[in-house]
């Protein structure tokens, strides 16, 4: 009897672990819906000029087109320059500089990974593998030489998935990576609404 008892105990801990053993996981923060702005005044012309990052993640790409795209879309300004030239006829040039870091927390994933091998995948339900991303945004507002305002925003990204999921990582973070530009773009641009409505 306590022998039957404890298989059907193992059976049952078996399927229940076994049941969740894909699964992904994406939190952006803030959330893109979460940012609103209303555009009651433009700012006229806007140049858009590119300021070198100081940490770059290939995949995310240069986040300095994106952004003015998302300046030209917002209806913040009449038109949108980029990249902006000396003689473009510009009320407000954007001195703009992106930097995205991006964290595999190497040691906790490989230490999961070695678990998950040495239980042959019995825990592998328990662990997700975290990947973490961090964009920053820095906007000068430039008219002519003069610095008018300082825009900065954040956005952050976070991608977990379990052992048998890792094979959507690359979709996924194209996913998380839009996202969280998108979020940081809404923030920039709301900031910049709101300097041209003074």
């Amino acid at each position: 009897m306590y022998r039957v008892m404890m298989q059907c105990l193992f059976v049952v801990a078996c399927v229940s672990l076994l049941g969740g053993c894909t699964g992904t996981n994406m939190v952006v923060s803030p959330d893109p819906a979460s940012v609103t702005y209303v555009v009651s005044k433009k700012c006229g012309a806007i140049g858009v000029k590119e300021i070198a990052p100081d940490r770059v993640y290939p995949p995310a790409g240069n986040l300095v087109p994106g952004f003015a795209s998302a300046l030209e879309k917002s209806g913040v300004s009449d038109s949108v320059y980029y990249p902006s030239r000396p003689d473009d006829k510009v009320a407000v040039t954007l001195e703009s500089k992106f930097d995205v870091a991006f964290d595999p927390n190497n040691g906790g994933n490989l230490t999961k990974s070695f678990f998950t091998g040495f239980s042959l995948f019995i825990l592998e339900p328990v662990f997700w593998f975290n990947y973490d991303y961090t964009l920053t945004g820095t906007v000068d507002v430039m008219v002519g030489k003069n610095r008018m305002a300082t825009l900065q925003a954040n956005s952050s990204g976070e991608m977990s998935m379990k052992f048998l999921s890792l094979s959507e990582v690359q979709s996924l973070e194209g996913k998380t990576l839009a996202m969280a530009k998108d979020a940081l773009y809404r923030q920039l641009l709301r900031d910049l609404s709101s300097y041209c409505n003074r």
